[in-house]
């Protein structure tokens, strides 16, 4: 294994979830047909709660024990797909997403006390309000084009699209040299 290694830790979605997301994400690549249009391969889904950045390997036992501990603590989500949305906004999107929301427990309390115990391994921490989404898509640069062409887009696609799973680990990532996510560790949340 190399000396270090960039991880992030997420909450996977079900297998009838990520098939809901990749029939959403194809329709999209239909009306969304443009230059710059960067789409996630949907074996890549999956919900961020904290991007680590390089993390030393010597240290990944301690990570994934800290993040085994937390867990024990947290109760296992019921989540659901939402709306479509896009950052930073929707004149010049530069990230097209699927929203998430809690449906039984609270998926903010769970980033905030994962982000808590992972932050002695964590480069920069992130300074922005958590907004629960799994990303479709990167537009390079954000585009005016791309932003109208989700503006035109009829009300079944932009959501809600309701698919709902238990998200029952949190799940340790590394990014591997061909850009393909390896999981590291698991760390099951109480009672799942």
């Amino acid at each position: 294994m190399l000396p270090t290694f960039r991880a992030f830790l997420a909450l996977d979605l079900s297998e009838s979830a990520r098939e809901d997301a990749a029939a959403l994400q194809s329709e999209l690549r239909q009306r969304i047909d443009r230059q710059g249009v960067k789409w996630v391969d949907p074996a890549k889904f999956h919900l961020t709660l904290v991007f680590l950045g390089q993390v030393p390997s010597e240290e990944v036992e301690a990570l994934a024990e800290s993040v085994r501990q937390a867990s024990q603590a947290l109760s296992a989500l019921e989540l659901a797909t939402s709306e479509l949305g896009s950052f930073p906004g929707p004149d010049r999107p530069a990230v097209l997403w699927l929203g998430i929301e809690s449906v039984r427990g609270s998926i903010s309390d769970v980033q905030s006390a994962i982000a808590n115990v992972a932050l002695p391994w964590t480069e920069r921490p992130d300074e922005k309000a958590f907004h629960a989404h799994l990303t479709l898509a990167r537009v390079s640069p954000p585009s005016r084009k791309v932003g109208l062409a989700l503006q035109r887009l009829p009300a079944s696609l932009r959501g809600p699209a309701a698919s709902q799973w238990i998200a029952s680990e949190v799940v340790l990532y590394r990014t591997c040299p061909d850009g393909s996510y390896e999981q590291v560790a698991a760390a099951p949340l109480k009672g799942s």
